[in-house]
């Protein structure tokens, strides 16, 4: 009975050994993440609808602007009605760049006003301060009409001052 357990264990001590290591093997090109300080928030919103375009175009009550020196944190929350659209948060800097994870479609359900909230990572640069243009762009995906009825922007990042 003692050797059975003594056996037991060691088999087990064994497959935690293993099992970490098979994990760290895993490929992670399709990941990616930073960790910096927040100490500025910028905020727009909007009530007013606004009729979506059929190429990316942007919803510009939501544009803003920061000066950042570590990646930004970009939610957008809203209300959309109509035909399916797609949404894009662009970061425009030295580059312009579409923020992580690119763009995301909203199908309202049965036409009707439906609520949405995502969160994109602007990528930015952490070596100096510069100026950035946040901009929510939007088309719509299919033929027919969409509405964004209201919608709101947060954008958290840090700088030296804000």
């Amino acid at each position: 009975m003692r050797r059975g357990l003594v056996l037991g264990g060691m088999v087990g001590a064994a497959a935690l050994v293993v099992t970490p290591v098979a994990a760290l093997a895993l490929p992670r090109a399709s990941t990616g993440g930073a960790t910096a300080p927040v100490t500025c928030q910028t905020t727009r919103w909007t009530n007013v609808p606004v009729a979506a375009p059929a190429t990316f175009g942007h919803v510009s009550a939501l544009n803003t602007g920061i000066t950042a020196i570590y990646p930004a944190v970009v939610t957008v929350s809203g209300v959309v009605q109509g035909r399916p659209v797609t949404f894009q948060v662009v970061d425009h800097w030295i580059m312009t760049e579409t923020a992580q994870p690119g763009p995301v479609t909203v199908t309202p359900v049965g036409g009707q006003a439906t609520p949405f909230s995502f969160t994109w990572i602007a990528t930015g640069s952490s070596a100096a301060p510069r100026g950035h243009s946040i901009t929510v762009d939007w088309r719509r995906t299919v033929a027919g009409s969409s509405t964004l009825v209201e919608a709101d922007v947060a954008v958290r990042y840090t700088t030296d001052v804000c």
